[in-house]
């Protein structure tokens, strides 16, 4: 239906593989920073890439755990219990451990996508705002720190906070949960916050498409 909708409309579709789109989000990532040393996180709602250049070639593992997914699986009511975030952070430890990560060999951690950007503005009291959101540095403390306070609030009081974006309120916590997890995976303890992701790599690979 999406791709007759796309062809009705002149409006060109592509469906393109798990291995091009990692090649896309971290070209969009890196854009600004040297390719060498660095790895690329992206928490989405289904699942969580995480991608490192091997070879001279960006190489991408996903992992099963999403926002969305581990949120409509594990939380019933807001505040979360005790109980479903720790099922959320077991879980999430399990399924990391289970896949290939690309551990060592980087010097540079980079976070993109909502769960990331959303803490980083959070973090700093203000809505959102690129020029102060990309680049900042969040520590294993301040996820630590936001996963605590905004398992305790209601989604209405979380929706009030500077910086929060409403759609993600509901699924902030499980996808902060997986930020930690995957962080504490790969052994870093802070990583750099890009609003450079996956859009900015489709327009820098417009060609290929």
């Amino acid at each position: 239906a999406l791709l007759d909708l796309g062809h009705r409309h002149g409006i060109p579709i592509h469906i393109i593989s798990g291995e091009f789109e990692a090649r896309l989000t971290f070209k969009g990532a890196i854009c600004d920073r040297p390719r060498a040393g660095v790895a690329v996180i992206d928490v989405g709602g289904g699942s969580t890439e995480l991608i490192r250049e091997i070879d001279g070639k960006p190489r991408g593992v996903s992992v099963d755990v999403g926002s969305v997914r581990l949120s409509e699986a594990f939380v019933t009511k807001h505040p979360v219990a005790k109980a479903e975030l720790d099922e959320i952070h077991d879980y999430s430890r399990e399924a990391f451990a289970r896949a290939h990560l690309p551990k060592g060999g980087f010097n540079e951690l980079v976070a993109v996508a909502g769960t990331p950007t959303t803490l980083a503005a959070l973090e700093q009291k203000t809505p959102f705002d690129e020029r102060k959101v990309h680049g900042f540095t969040l520590t294993r403390a301040m996820i630590e720190n936001w996963i605590d306070k905004l398992s305790g609030m209601t989604v209405e009081e979380r929706e009030r906070l500077a910086g929060m974006q409403p759609k993600r309120a509901d699924v902030i916590v499980a996808g902060a949960i997986i930020l930690l997890e995957g962080m504490q995976a790969l052994g870093q303890e802070r990583m750099t916050v890009s609003t450079r992701g996956v859009r900015y790599g489709v327009a820098l690979s417009w060609q290929e498409l």
